[in-house]
């Protein structure tokens, strides 16, 4: 089933350590549910100002719109969608 690019947050974390394969910290991730889907996808938030840690909320709380940045090359993989972004 194809889906649109976009959808909305439904969960979110601010991580400030980070882990081999993943993105330089602090960085969010985030359950975001596309429109139309009936469950969550785990990735990558970007774009955020993530220096202080109490305006992370203002910034991706729930229902934050966000839409795909796709990776410039793609493969096929999730890591097709290099992050998302606020829409």
């Amino acid at each position: 089933m194809e889906l649109p690019p976009e959808g909305a947050i439904e969960a979110f974390t601010a991580a400030g350590r980070g882990f081999r394969g993943g993105p330089t910290p602090p960085h969010a991730i985030a359950g975001i549910r596309l429109d139309g889907a009936s469950t969550l996808l785990m990735h990558y938030v970007g774009d955020l100002d993530l220096g202080d840690p109490n305006t992370v909320r203002a910034q991706i709380g729930p229902g934050t719109r966000v839409r795909a940045v796709w990776a410039p090359e793609r493969t096929g993989q999730i890591l097709d969608i290099a992050h998302f972004e606020k829409a």
